[in-house]
């Protein structure tokens, strides 16, 4: 099993394909969780610099503008689906852009496997420009998901899932990089699917689970995170606490 210091980087060079395959098969499979990033948010403009950190293989560029400039920012190398300037493989910790040079950072529910959060929440702080929103949205910890990422996941996928999730301490985290919290608040969204055998595959495939077979699947989205049929789809339960925080001026 992989330890709780190895990085983002190492587990999605192992991880990404099978992690892009979900993403690209199903690709409205998240659409509730990733427009709940712009709740509450004043519409882009055009001028606006964008970043998405970490950004796997561009899944959040569907939900912006095509006019709007949008830098993916990613340690993992495998993610890199096209060959831009504005797809820049670094460290999440050290971002090769000078300081103040993004008007809004989103950040979705990829934060939990860096080795240490407070690195990349201090570099958030140094290149945000001031009066920049920074969007964070990651699992909580003691939640649901919590302990189907870190519990069930962790027993199922031969690599493991020790995930360092959002807790009590966030709000003091971004006041300390100079951040103001406008909202934070705990959402429930649905995946959708057409239904159960696409449901499997894509959580199968988007947690790296292998040593169990799509029956135990099934029963552990049932017990643990629960699904309903609604509108003819497969609708399963999913949450994170999502943050909205501006940036303080000088």
């Amino acid at each position: 099993m992989f330890a709780m210091s190895d990085t983002y980087k190492d587990l999605f060079k192992e991880r990404a394909n099978k992690y892009h395959y979900a993403m690209t098969r199903y690709p409205k499979a998240r659409e509730e969780e990733f427009l709940a990033l712009f709740k509450g948010l004043t519409p882009i403009c055009v001028e606006d610099k964008i970043a998405d950190l970490p950004a796997g293989g561009r899944y959040l560029r569907e939900y912006l503008p095509q006019n709007i400039t949008v830098y993916q920012i990613d340690p993992c190398k495998e993610f890199r689906v096209i060959d831009s300037a504005q797809y820049i493989v670094c460290d999440m910790h050290d971002i090769p852009v000078s300081r103040g040079f993004f008007n809004r950072i989103f950040s979705l529910e990829g934060l939990h496997h860096t080795k240490d959060k407070h690195l990349v929440y201090k570099e958030v702080g140094r290149v945000l420009k001031y009066r920049g929103d920074f969007v964070l949205a990651d699992v909580l910890s003691g939640s649901k998901e919590d302990y189907f990422l870190n519990t069930f996941v962790h027993q199922t996928n031969s690599m493991g899932h020790v995930g360092d999730f959002l807790d009590a301490n966030l709000s003091k985290d971004l006041s300390n990089i100079g951040l103001t919290v406008k909202s934070i608040s705990y959402e429930e969204n649905k995946w959708c699917f057409s239904n159960e055998v696409e449901m499997i595959d894509f959580v199968k495939n988007l947690f790296g689970i292998d040593l169990i077979d799509d029956n135990q699947i099934l029963r552990a989205l049932q017990n643990i995170l629960g699904y309903e049929i609604s509108e003819g789809l497969i609708k399963l339960n999913w949450g994170l606490l999502y943050t909205h925080s501006i940036k303080n001026p000088a």
